[in-house]
Formats: structure tokens, sequence, C-alpha cells
């Protein structure tokens, strides 16, 4: 039942997964894993290619304690390492491996789920905030706004200055974000949740603002 099960989930291009064994072989990898460590399948087969091959020194200590577990209780707990890749570069990964059966230790099937996206979306996110932290509160409720489908005109009614200056703290915020001045709305949208979460920081929402778009400060 495992391998028939292992054999169907092998075909997912989503999941990267394959078959351990203790003495640092693959016995199966699917098309996902190769793609994930950039090495072909013949490679990773013939034993060129081993567990402990892409597995930085500084990460050998976590193999062996979930192998470890393994041993102990058929099945080792989540943990995060990194993978070295055929160019040098290095990608984060999540592993789960288990035994095959418990008396059946030394060998298993495991499932690995590719970090970098989620690495990828915390810098992305580091960077937005720095960004924000640097406009004006009413550069700030500004883009908020503009986020949430309010006109220039209504903006400026809202925050009592003139459209001018609304145009003028838009102008100023693209060339701050290196980015065209017409792109400062898709942006906002991109980051409505950093912004909002800069105003509320800072307590700098007016009050008549929050009277008008209370539930809008959710989104």
């Amino acid at each position: 039942m495992l391998a028939e099960i292992f054999a169907h989930l092998s075909e997912s291009k989503a999941l990267a997964m394959g078959c351990w064994r203790a003495d640092g072989k693959f016995t199966a990898a699917n098309e996902a894993f190769l793609g994930l460590i950039d090495c072909s399948q013949e490679e990773v087969l013939t034993g060129k290619v081993g567990w402990p091959d892409l597995t930085p020194p500084e990460y050998a200590a976590l193999d062996n304690v979930a192998l470890q577990e393994i041993r102990s209780r058929g099945v080792c707990s989540p943990f995060e390492k990194e993978y070295v890749r055929k160019d040098g570069s290095r990608v984060p990964v999540l592993i789960v491996a288990t035994a095959y059966s418990t008396e059946t230790s030394d060998a298993g099937a495991f499932y690995v789920v590719d970090l970098s996206k989620r690495k990828k979306c915390s810098l992305d996110e580091l960077a937005a905030t720095t960004e924000i932290g640097a406009m004006t509160d009413r550069q700030r409720l500004i883009c908020f706004l503009l986020s949430v489908g309010e006109s220039e005109k209504h903006i400026a009614a809202t925050l009592d200055v003139g459209l001018r200056t609304v145009e003028n703290d838009k102008y100023h915020v693209a060339k701050q974000l290196t980015i065209p001045t017409a792109h400062v709305l898709i942006w906002a949208v991109e980051n409505r949740q950093a912004i909002l979460r800069a105003i509320e920081n800072k307590s700098a929402i007016p009050n008549r603002f929050c009277g008008q778009t209370a539930g809008r400060l959710t989104l």
C-alpha cells in the first residue's frame, strides 16, 4: 500500500519527494525533487549524488538527529535546512522523512518543501516596510486610500488638503520607490497590509478618515 501511495504522489510536479537510505543514497526521486536539486535521475539513482552531498556541513547534525528520531519512532520532526545545488547555489527547504516500517528504519520516504519563495516574500516585505517607514504620515495615508479605490480628488477632501498636494506627495512616493508615478497605485495595492500596519502603529489615522472608511481598515 505504501509503495502504491508513493508511486501516485511521486507523479506530482508540485511536491518534491523520493526514497532514502541511511547510507546516504537515494533509491527514488520524482521530477520535482530533481529540479529542486538540479540533478539528473541517473546521478541520483546511481549514487553519484546522495543526500549528504547536498547538505552543507553546518546542517549535518540536523540530519543525524532526524535519523535518530526515525530509528526510535519511525518518523522525524519536520526540520529546515539547505541543499547545495550543482552550481553551488543554496536553496532553503523543509524536510519530513519517515521509515518504511518499524522493522526497516534505515530506509524510507521523504518529501521536501521549497522555502525559497517564502524567504523571498520575507525579504520583499522587509524592503516594503523600510520604504513605507521613510514616507511621511500623509504619504502613507494617501497610498492606503489609493489602494482601496479612492480618487485623488476624494483623498484631498478627506485629508483636507489641495489636490496639488496629493499629486505632489504621489510624485515623491514614486521617486522614492524609483517607479513611474502611474505605478504607485499598483504598489499601494500590493503592499496595503504593510501600509496599514505602519499607519496604525503611528496612530496617524484622522478621526474623519476612520469614520468614513472604517470598514476598509480591515482589508
